[in-house]
């Protein structure tokens, strides 16, 4: 073989070579062209997609500082109690704390129109003096704040008003037997049984509705006390008066008489006779002047004047709440 065949051997072969190499190398750059691309890392080390959902990843807010939103300060809403809560326009939930049940009214010192048990659920919205207004139905009611323990308003704080209300009222009916003598001894109790205090003693006091004389005392027993004749006498009267609710009087033969108001019954007549210790009425809430359950007991002496009962002779009472 010459040497200008060999050169065109040689040629032939490089051109081969050279083609089959140029066939790979664009194999290789399709293939690696047909891959999904990597996606770019963003400044704060983590793969972004072009795709905002809204969500802040978690170790790093707008200003680039790591936060932890499980430590987030989330300050509550301060619950308010008593005058500030109804000053804000919030209603506040609060029970009755009484004895025997309290009266509930249409204004204060108003109306009564129903009355509460102790522990009984209420709604206060507005507080006026020593009164709340609390819903009552479709509308409000009053009750006595004594009364009641709610939130920032703890019951039986200051003064406790009188659980009566009541003054004399206008004695009429046979003034009954003569008195005698040597048969008007007291020994009986007003109750049975007693109660261990007096809730108002007779004299002048404030009641919230100006300065009253009170010509009685008030003896705070429950609904169906038994009462009793304080000694021998006769029934003078047995009547209704729209403060004193059912009341009944009895002439003693010792010139006293005694005026026992807000009653449930009276199991007695005008014009009975009665001794000493006799049940004669049951206590109750009748009328418009009291609080709550309790006796009302006046004393008039033979001239038809009220009297304090404790200074009678023969009658004891406990001593009076503080």
């Amino acid at each position: 073989m010459n040497v200008k065949v060999l050169g065109i051997l040689l040629l032939y072969l490089f051109a081969i070579m050279f083609l089959s190499g140029h066939d790979a190398a664009a194999e290789d750059v399709d293939g690696w062209n047909t891959e999904v691309a990597k996606p770019v890392s963003e400044p704060d080390g983590t793969e972004g997609f072009g795709v905002d959902l809204g969500i802040k990843k978690t170790g790093a807010d707008s200003s680039g500082e790591a936060t932890d939103v499980s430590e987030t300060d989330q300050t509550a809403k301060k619950t308010l109690e008593g005058q500030e809560a109804l000053d804000s326009g919030d209603t506040l939930a609060g029970t009755i704390d009484v004895d025997t049940y309290l009266n509930v009214r249409d204004g204060p010192w108003g109306k009564i129109i129903s009355g509460l048990n102790h522990n009984a659920p209420i709604q206060i919205v507005a507080k006026e003096g020593d009164w709340f207004k609390i819903v009552n139905g479709d509308g409000f009611a009053y009750v006595h704040a004594y009364y009641v323990n709610a939130p920032g308003f703890p019951s039986h704080q200051g003064v406790e008003p009188p659980i009566l209300g009541s003054n004399p009222y206008e004695h009429t009916g046979d003034p009954g037997a003569s008195p005698t003598v040597d048969n008007g001894t007291f020994g009986a109790e007003p109750c049975s049984p007693m109660p261990d205090s007096v809730s108002s003693d007779f004299g002048p006091r404030d009641i919230g509705i100006g300065s009253t004389f009170h010509e009685g005392i008030d003896l705070p027993v429950p609904n169906g006390t038994r009462l009793n004749a304080l000694g021998n006498g006769v029934v003078t009267n047995v009547g209704w008066t729209d403060g004193g609710g059912k009341c009944v009087y009895v002439r003693y033969d010792n010139g006293y008489t005694s005026f026992y108001c807000h009653l449930e019954s009276v199991s007695v007549e005008e014009g009975q006779r009665v001794a000493i210790g006799q049940d004669i009425a049951l206590s109750d809430n009748t009328g418009e002047w009291t609080t709550g359950a309790h006796l009302h007991m006046g004393i008039m002496d033979s001239s038809g004047t009220y009297v304090n009962p404790r200074d009678v002779p023969g009658l004891e009472f406990p001593p009076l709440v503080e």
